[in-house]
């Protein structure tokens, strides 16, 4: 069924049903905030980012395991989402990274222009369309 996804300064990321019930919780840990999750469209896997750390969790959400971080952006990462077999992450200096969800390989990455750095929003909108149309 659908599930919420929240995220809390104190690193915890909740996942619960429409009614409120808890499903699903992990920890960030010694990486302090959990800023963006996002789920798979499976929902076996979750994808996590902190405001203090330059890198994509993605977690076994049955197992409540971490399984790895896919690192590489320069700066704290403002949002992430799985995109089919894709996760695409954009952090906050504009770089937009692409992730195969099957492999945990980086495809690709990509910087936007400075006005799409205003807003992560945009740059997620940019990413699915770099996907759509590469």
């Amino acid at each position: 069924g659908e599930r919420i996804i929240s995220c809390s300064r104190e690193g915890r990321v909740i996942v619960s049903d429409l009614k409120g019930k808890e499903i699903s919780s992990i920890s960030h840990g010694v990486r302090g905030d959990a800023v963006y999750a996002s789920m798979s469209s499976d929902g076996k896997f979750m994808a996590t980012s902190s405001a203090r750390n330059n890198s994509v969790f993605v977690w076994d959400i049955k197992n409540n395991l971490e399984l790895l971080p896919l690192s590489g952006h320069e700066e704290p990462i403002n949002q992430v989402e799985f995109f089919g077999d894709v996760i695409i992450s954009a952090s906050r200096d504009g770089d937009v990274k692409f992730w195969s969800s099957l492999s945990w390989k980086k495809l690709r990455s990509t910087l936007s222009t400075e006005e799409q750095k205003a807003s992560p929003l945009s740059q997620l909108q940019k990413a699915v369309w770099i996907y759509q149309n590469n």
